[in-house]
């Protein structure tokens, strides 16, 4: 990877006469493998050279940050455009939406969607896909069925990614009527669809519905693969289903030549916990192919406060701390345990030792879906002076 870059590189600087798109391409190139010094670097050179950036531009480093996964980097560009005053298009819009939803920034994620309408930008496909995730963070129904609403209306082409997008949207607000519903409605389904239903199933509780699905799919053309697994076990997990969730990853063992990974013996460790046998789900870790990650332990130590077992939940929470040492949850949830069994002192240890390591927990936040009508500070919803910059590479 780096010396692809190296080669870019080198036959970038070669270029006596650079004009826009070879800047353009060279940034957007940075921006889809994540690097961001030597993005920041290149583009303030591009400036220094008094050579501005146009809307191509920033639609390139936007839209490669948004692949790369990096939400924060992408609005980061979407802000700086901003200030040029350049006029995003559809592209850019949905670019930015869906780093917003990335980043976990619901709400902003609906008001760039209404940014667009206000302004007559029409929404496309990837508007769509992305926004539906954010309503789903929310638990927002009525925004998520409006937007199916307006993709009727506009007529707009149902790709498959739309379809899944409104299972999962459904499914997390809690209205699997309509999620399976529209499961039903889709022409062509594809492994995602049906992962999606097992997994609406699954966390609500309807784990022999989520089992009869994946029988389904088993006698249909397309096949399990590993997130249908980990859903279906995970399924039979919220519903204490343990003879199901045995038989379906035991069946992985024998018919799958990859067989279980990690995330499927997370799935077993949560189903044993949830059941409360903690013998048999502590020989289950010590057997296991891979060294336990903080899921597994996780689901062990969140086990305990259901069962109220503060010594095995001492025991994980060790290893917690070393796999996750900044993460607030694992002592906040120790320190719970031990306040229900009456263990003050330890639990007043623990939140001792946060402080000394300086473990915070992270303010909680809201989302009141009745304040609509509240005009955002800019057409996007983007409050100014809140905005995510990194420093670093200035």
């Amino acid at each position: 990877m780096s010396n692809c870059r190296e080669v870019a590189r080198w036959k970038f600087n070669s270029i006596k006469q650079k004009v826009l798109i070879s800047w353009n391409s060279m940034l957007a190139g940075y921006a889809q493998k994540g690097c961001r010094e030597e993005t920041f670097e290149l583009f303030n050179e591009m400036k220094s050279l008094g050579v501005e950036p146009d809307v191509i531009t920033w639609n390139g480093l936007i839209t490669g940050y948004t692949q790369n996964g990096d939400g924060i980097m992408a609005l980061e560009f979407f802000y700086r455009m901003c200030e040029t005053n350049t006029n995003p298009n559809t592209i850019t819009l949905s670019r930015a939406l869906a780093a917003c939803s990335l980043h976990g920034q619901g709400v902003s994620a609906l008001n760039f969607l209404r940014g667009m309408l206000v302004s007559d930008i029409e929404p496309n496909k990837v508007t769509i896909v992305s926004v539906l995730p954010a309503c789903a963070r929310l638990a927002a129904p009525q925004q998520g069925k409006e937007i199916h609403q307006f993709n009727i209306r506009r007529g707009f082409d149902m790709h498959i990614a739309i379809w899944n997008g409104l299972i999962d949207m459904y499914g997390r607000c809690g209205l699997i009527k309509k999620a399976r519903r529209v499961f039903y409605l889709i022409p062509e389904r594809d492994t995602v669809s049906w992962n999606t239903m097992i997994a609406c199933y699954g966390m609500h509780g309807f784990g022999m519905d989520a089992v009869n699905l994946f029988l389904h799919l088993r006698s249909s053309e397309l096949k399990p693969n590993h997130f249908t697994f980990t859903n279906l076990l995970a399924a039979c997990s919220h519903s204490g289903l343990i003879d199901e969730g045995w038989k379906y990853f035991e069946m992985m063992k024998s018919e799958y030549a990859r067989g279980p990974a990690i995330e499927q013996y997370a799935c077993m460790v949560d189903l044993l916990s949830r059941a409360g046998q903690f013998d048999e789900n502590l020989k289950f870790i010590k057997e296991m192919p891979f060294e336990p990650n903080a899921a597994v332990w996780g689901s062990l130590s969140g086990a305990c406060r259901i069962h109220c077992n503060p010594e095995l939940a001492e025991y994980a929470a060790g290893y917690l701390f070393e796999l996750e040492p900044t993460y607030s949850g694992n002592y906040i949830l120790l320190a719970n345990i031990y306040s229900a069994a009456g263990r003050w002192g330890d639990a007043a240890r623990i939140r001792r030792l946060m402080k000394a390591r300086g473990v915070t927990k992270p303010p909680g936040c809201s989302w009141n879906p009745f304040e609509n009508h509240q005009e955002p500070e800019s057409v996007w919803g983007l409050p100014r002076g809140n905005q995510v910059h990194i420093q670093t590479y200035r």
